[in-house]
This record gives structure tokens, C-alpha cells and sequence, in this order.
């Protein structure tokens, strides 16, 4: 499905914000997002932008460099659905080794183009828990005896 004209700035403002999200950008989420925003994703479950700038204020703390591409966007039947595949590469702080997600953000959409809700979908599972020390040995150990021949 092709964009509708009004969504088109409102996409490209949001593909923008988070293809150049950083410590000092977290707060323009006030200007393309109602103040009721809901964001959700496999660690977080946030609602209004107050309480997601601090749940990105709070994750920047943790995370030495990171860059977020989206890669492709779809618009769904409704036309106010969005859909956003997308890379991110993340670099912990105290860690050199580079971290690296994909998923897909459904995106919610108002009549006036102002973003309602975000749910993040990706693997946490092999993206994530598989990829610490403890947790990811025993995972691996727990997944090795499920599907053993």
C-alpha cells in the first residue's frame, strides 16, 4: 500500500527521530507524539512521553554508542498503522563489542499525524539473553536438551 499524503511527513519526522536519536534529541518526541503515547517493546511498557523520555534518558545511561536504521516502511490497510523494520547497533558502556538487533515497530498513527503508540517486536530471546554470560549458557543448555535428537 502506497503512503497517504498525510502521513508523509509524519513518517519521515519519526523515521528522523530515531534514526538520530541521542541523549540531547530524547525530548523532541514531544513535538510528533501525543502526550498519551504508549511504547511498548520485550523490556519496557511505557505510557506518555514524560515517562518515555525517562525510560530513554535511563537506557542512554547504560549504552556507550548506538545507531538505529530503519530499513524499510510499510503502511498497513487502516492507513494509520505503520510498520518499521530496522537495525540497531548498540555498544554497551564498559564493553568494546558491538550489539546488534533487528525487529519491527508497529507504529499507530492520529488523524492529525501525531504518533498514539509504538510496539517494538523482536527476538529478545536469541537477540538478547542468548548473548550474556550466565543466562545465555544455561538458555543454550535448556534449548539443547529440548530439541535433542
Amino acid at each position: 500500500m502506497t503512503i497517504p499524503p498525510r502521513l508523509s511527513a509524519p513518517i519521515e519526522d519519526y523515521t528522523s527521530y530515531w534514526q538520530k536519536l541521542s541523549p540531547r534529541s530524547i525530548r523532541l518526541i514531544e513535538k510528533i507524539a501525543d502526550p498519551s503515547l504508549r511504547y511498548t517493546g520485550p523490556f519496557f511498557d511505557t505510557h506518555g512521553t514524560d515517562a518515555f523520555e525517562q525510560m530513554a534518558t535511563q537506557l542512554f545511561s547504560k549504552i556507550e554508542k548506538t545507531k538505529i536504521n530503519i530499513t524499510d516502511t510499510a503502511v498497513g490497510q487502516d492507513e494509520q498503522t505503520v510498520y518499521m523494520r530496522w537495525i540497531a547497533t548498540v555498544i554497551p558502556k564498559g564493553k568494546k563489542r558491538q550489539w546488534t538487533f533487528q525487529g519491527i515497530s508497529e507504529v499507530a498513527f492520529s488523524p492529525t499525524g501525531k504518533v498514539m503508540s509504538h510496539i517494538d517486536h523482536w527476538d529478545s530471546g536469541l537477540q538478547f539473553y542468548l548473548r550474556l554470560p550466565v543466562a545465555g549458557w544455561i538458555i543454550r543448555k535448556i534449548l539443547g536438551r529440548m530439541f535433542k535428537g
